[in-house]
């Protein structure tokens, strides 16, 4: 299907956020879908709409909020994430600021090609009978995909799903639940994690208020907060993802990194490498502007959970990490 009349333009937005926008209101449109894998897109309008695109068909996501400046940082927060998630080795599903009118957004590029189809954990757990989503009970769970024909790579999907922990952990996310976890199978049959989409509550961002007290918080204000309000799956003792437990989480990332080869080499390539002043300069050259307290903010977040890695990690015993199961 053709497209016409697709406008590139820059234009200045409120609090000095500024957004490479795609003017989409002369782009014909497929059909209105209600897939599974569409849930939790947006509730506008255009929120299941499949657009077509040079760049291949894409869905538009909108950010609803009673707070125009919280919306835009949802959409900062899922940009910023994508650039990071690239940094260190992370596949990333693919977004682009976006307006429809007055209705602004990303674009979000479809990640499924031709004859491939998208299961999300909860699907997952469900065909192995379990509820908790642990790493330990998603690679039990796999094996009904195993048995049904399924070319599955257990070690690698531990590994890819332990990038994902450590990512969520550093960018403190607040929305990884099972439905925003998922996988693909190809026409071949090869069952793997998708690319990592949905992370516009990065950065404390369900709760994220952006005002100087939020701004000046130290590391204890965070930890206890998070104590307080956080919400996203975390892991517990030896691979249960559970809620509100988040030092107990850090610490079992670490014992798993101290534990295996793979898992460490892992681990410190997401410490050393993630860099949010890097991700805001390169959203600088597309004409993306983040004001200095909302980037100082997220690299704050981030130098605070790699500072608690360190302490955590000179707290873990021998006795820790034997005990610890080697799941890969």
């Amino acid at each position: 299907m053709k497209v016409k009349n697709i406008i590139l333009k820059n234009q200045e937005k409120k609090y000095n956020l500024c957004f490479l926008d795609i003017d989409l209101k002369n782009v014909k449109t497929t059909k209105r879908s209600t897939k599974i894998s569409n849930i939790g897109v947006s509730t506008s309008k255009y929120g299941n709409v499949w657009f077509n695109l040079p760049n291949g068909k894409a869905l538009f996501k909108t950010y609803n909020s009673y707070r125009e400046d919280i919306k835009n940082y949802r959409m900062i927060n899922e940009l910023v994430c994508c650039i990071l998630a690239k940094q260190v080795g992370i596949n990333c599903a693919k977004y682009q600021p976006a307006h429809i009118k007055e209705d602004k957004g990303l674009i979000s590029y479809n990640i499924l090609n031709k004859d491939e189809k998208l299961i999300n954990c909860e699907q997952v757990l469900r065909k192995g009978f379990y509820r908790e989503p642990t790493l330990f009970n998603i690679a039990d769970a796999l094996e009904y995909y195993e048995n049904a024909g399924y070319k599955v790579n257990k070690k690698q999907i531990i590994l890819d799903l332990y990038k994902m922990i450590i990512f969520d952990a550093l960018t403190m996310q607040t929305d990884r639940n099972t439905y925003n976890i998922h996988f693909i199978v190809d026409k071949q049959a090869n069952l793997k994690v998708a690319p990592l989409m949905d992370n516009e509550f990065a950065f404390f961002g369900e709760f994220f208020y952006p005002d100087k007290e939020t701004y000046d918080m130290t590391k204890d204000d965070f930890l206890i907060q998070y104590a307080v309000d956080g919400k996203y799956l975390t892991i517990e003792k030896f691979g249960i993802f559970k809620k509100f437990d988040y030092l107990d989480n850090l610490k079992d990332i670490v014992i798993y990194a101290k534990k295996n080869k793979a898992m460490k080499d892992i681990f410190v390539n997401i410490i050393s490498n993630i860099n949010i002043d890097n991700a805001i300069n390169e959203l600088h050259k597309y004409g993306i502007k983040v004001d200095k307290n909302y980037s100082n903010y997220m690299k704050k977040i981030i130098d605070i959970n790699i500072d608690i890695f360190k302490d955590v990690s000179k707290n873990i015993t021998n006795s820790d990490i034997k005990d610890c199961e080697n799941i890969l």
